[in-house]
Order: C-alpha cells, then sequence, then structure tokens
C-alpha cells in the first residue's frame, strides 16, 4: 500500500481478516490508515469471551432479542 500511494492512488482500501494484524499497521504506517477489512463473526453464545457475551447481549437487547448475523454485503454498506 505504500507503494501505491507513493504512486499518487487515493482510493480506499479494502482487504479481507488478513489485514487484521500488527504487522500491516507497522509495515503500512500511514499509508493504511483509514484502510476497511472485513471479517467473518459468529455469534457463538457458548464459546464466546466475556467481550463478546456483552456485545451478544447488547446487540440482543437492541434488536428485540435477535442474534447478530451479518452477510458482506450488510457489513459493507454499514462501514460506508
Amino acid at each position: 500500500m505504500k507503494e501505491a500511494r507513493k504512486q499518487g492512488m487515493e482510493a480506499l482500501m479494502i482487504g479481507g481478516d488478513g489485514l487484521l494484524s500488527d504487522v500491516f499497521m507497522k509495515m503500512g504506517g500511514e499509508s493504511v490508515e483509514g484502510s476497511m477489512l472485513y471479517a467473518g463473526f459468529a455469534a457463538d453464545e457458548a464459546r464466546a469471551g466475556e467481550k463478546t457475551k456483552k456485545f451478544i447481549e447488547a446487540y440482543k437487547a437492541g434488536n428485540n432479542g435477535v442474534l447478530p448475523i451479518c452477510s458482506l454485503p450488510r457489513v459493507m454498506m454499514q462501514l460506508c
């Protein structure tokens, strides 16, 4: 992404969960700021950690008890 920016590319960078790493941020520096990524999410309450359980509970409370289920187009639409 550094090279793309250096060449004048100003487009929004979007990628998958491979971008979800410290290495991406360290190597890309300022050139990756504002990038978007998408990642899968499964609302498995039985296996969820404490933070995820809190998120699921809050989501259900605000959505008539419905579990958070997102498809990629819906997630991208919410991010844009």
